[in-house]
């Protein structure tokens, strides 16, 4: 391991909203850092202590290398717009500028860090904004992160070589344009798109055509080694793009996993027989081995060992699949011993005449620690530390068995006060054939599930859903697939649920199921109406009345149980011929009947949806 000696850069706010909204990269994964470390984690790489923080970059730096008329033009909505490819509309640019210049910040960090001889490498897990000129941004490059930390290094007075070794598709004209005629910065690429008129032949190299493993990387091993011992740099700056590989939204080449290892490879060889040290940011790559080939870069990097990994990455399921495994019934139903503890009242030891018995296990399972030691092992408390969460406290309170909570809350900079972040209300729940002719069936029931991020704001291209407060926190999956775990290991038969609104039936409708046929029969026809429509608007509809039949018979949102079985019976009920007919009589009924949208006049405003829990003191989101 010798990741003393190379240093990891990363903030949540790199994943910015800007590509994930724009039409020109459709299907793009914008948290590709996270997912980086969240593996490198996982796989015990590193620990999150690791992990650096970078500052915004201030503006005072970044004009080292941007024109003053660039910084004023840069805070325009409708100037971000061209530049993310957006609606001005759609533009917030505090919100913007924050993420870049935190992209930025990593960047400078590291290249100080590691000029300074303190790090042999820096990697910031974002950053190769190569398309920023100094007097305009461009490509989703607003200001150019390595122009900036030359200029930072060149004011502090260092004078070292530097080159900037570029192998993202397209070209870096921010680079080639700012460092022309400056003979202490060498600027080499293999591209496929070419954004500026001056490159510089023999260095930047155009490749054109069908470009392959074969052909790529003999270019890159007939030239890079020649032109770097001729610059001799002391400091290499790598931009190692995956928009390289085969499949990407806005790329056009061949290249396989494996080639791009190789190329990863072979410029970090190169760089260290040469002496210099090296910073690696990420460029561009959003396709869907973009990550696992950032995540094969870095852990070579901290481990030093340079061999392909053919493995597929493990999904979710299996990932926890392993964790599972791995925590045994005395750590997750021992508590740490405390004679305090051992005091009991009497009601402790009689109950409470009036009243349920108090509980002391969660689900009658898990001890508090154990549960604890759940989220914690899970890693969805890392994950939570990782969107840049401190101080977070964890409250698991079993003592109504009706209503098992466990809350996580937390404060992240600038916020000045602690907020729920996770709230989870279940128990367990018996249902009296759940399914014609199946017998008794126990849930782990969820009554309240509320995941959310109160240091973000909604935009007008992502509003809040209805029952929404504040953004979500992006760990639904894991919280579901840890309550799968659990209904695993207590032997129970599925998960159970009331979805309140339409949008959350429609999230989980790839796993779960109404348990009632005509139910489901009317959200499959509610699906069938409102298939053009974009989730939050077809939410709205749904939620603001907007849908009846053709004799004007208003169709409501009806929720009812909503089950992700596991118990074999009930998925073959589920997926069995007669299930499907009874559900597609319904739907077809619905249909035939002219379900159809109204329009905004014609509304008939619902009763409030009800909901299986409510918790008084609170004004939170509610629904799943």
């Amino acid at each position: 391991m010798r990741r003393g000696r190379v240093g990891l850069w990363y903030h949540p706010d790199y994943a910015a909203p800007n590509l994930a909204e724009s039409s020109r990269a459709e299907h793009v994964q914008f948290r590709r850092g996270e997912v980086v470390l969240a593996r490198l984690l996982q796989e015990r790489l590193i620990s999150s202590s690791d992990v650096r923080s970078p500052s915004a970059t201030p503006l005072s730096e970044i004009g080292l290398f941007h024109s003053s008329t660039w910084l004023e033009r840069a805070e325009k909505p409708e100037v971000l717009a061209h530049v993310f490819g957006l609606e001005a509309g759609h533009v917030d640019p505090p919100r913007f500028l924050e993420a870049v210049r935190r992209g930025v910040g990593g960047t400078v960090a590291a290249m100080q860090e590691v000029a300074a001889g303190r790090l042999d490498t820096g990697v910031n897990l974002g950053g190769g904004f190569h398309h920023a000129e100094p007097e305009q941004g461009s490509g989703f490059c607003v200001f150019n992160d390595i122009g900036v930390g030359v200029a930072v290094l060149r004011a502090a007075g260092y004078r070292g070589r530097i080159a900037i070794v570029d192998l993202d598709f397209h070209q870096g004209n921010g680079n080639s344009v700012a460092f022309a005629v400056d003979p202490s910065v060498f600027v080499y690429s293999i591209h496929g798109s070419v954004w500026s008129h001056s490159e510089n032949p023999g260095r930047e190299i155009h490749l054109t055509g069908p470009v392959n493993d074969g052909r790529y990387l003999a270019k890159l091993r007939n030239t890079l080694e020649t032109e770097l011992h001729r610059f001799r740099p002391d400091l290499v700056i790598y931009i190692a793009g995956m928009d390289v590989l085969a499949g990407d939204p806005i790329g056009s080449w061949w290249l396989t996993p494996k080639g791009v290892f190789e190329r990863d490879a072979h410029v970090l060889s190169v760089a260290r027989n040469l002496g210099a040290r090296v910073v690696v940011t990420f460029g561009g790559g959003y396709g869907p081995h973009a990550t696992p080939g950032h995540f094969q870069l870095t852990r070579a990097l901290l481990t030093g060992l340079w061999r392909f990994d053919e493995r597929r990455p493990p999904t979710l399921r299996a990932r926890f699949t392993a964790i599972a495994a791995s925590l045994d019934q005395g750590e997750l139903q021992g508590e740490p011993m405390d004679l305090e503890d051992l005091r009991f009242t009497e009601e402790d030891l009689f109950g409470a005449l009036d009243s349920q018995p108090r509980a002391y296990r969660f689900l009658d399972y898990y001890s508090v620690h154990g549960m604890e030691l759940v989220l914690e092992r899970y890693g969805v408390l890392e994950r939570i530390r990782q969107r840049g969460f401190r101080d977070l406290d964890v409250e698991i309170d079993p003592s109504d068995p009706t209503h098992q909570i466990i809350r996580v809350s937390g404060r992240r900079p600038p916020m000045k006060e602690a907020a729920i972040l996770v709230e989870l209300v279940c128990r367990r729940r018996r249902v009296v054939e759940p399914l014609p002719g199946l017998p008794e069936a126990e849930f782990i029931f969820i009554e309240w599930l509320l995941l959310q991020d109160p240091s973000r704001t909604f935009s007008l291209a992502r509003p809040p859903l209805p029952g929404q407060e504040h953004p979500g926190l992006g760990l639904s999956r894991e919280m579901q697939e840890l309550l799968r775990q659990s209904v695993r290991r207590l032997e129970l038969d599925g998960l159970l649920a009331v979805p309140s609104h339409y949008h959350s039936a429609v999230v989980a409708q790839r796993e779960w199921s109404f348990l009632d046929a005509r139910t489901e029969g009317l959200f499959q026809a509610l699906r069938a109406v409102l298939s053009q429509q974009e989730l939050y608007a077809a939410t709205r509809l749904v939620a603001d009345g907007r849908l009846a039949l053709a004799d004007g018979t208003p169709v409501r949102w009806t929720p009812g149980d909503h089950v992700l079985p596991l118990r074999e019976d009930l998925q073959t009920y589920l997926a069995s011929e007669e299930r499907r007919a009874a559900v597609l009589a319904e739907k077809a009924d619905l249909l035939e009947r002219g379900l159809r949208v109204l329009p905004p006049e014609e509304a008939v405003r619902p009763a409030e949806t009800p909901v299986p829990y409510r918790r008084p003191s609170s004004r939170q989101a509610r629904g799943r």
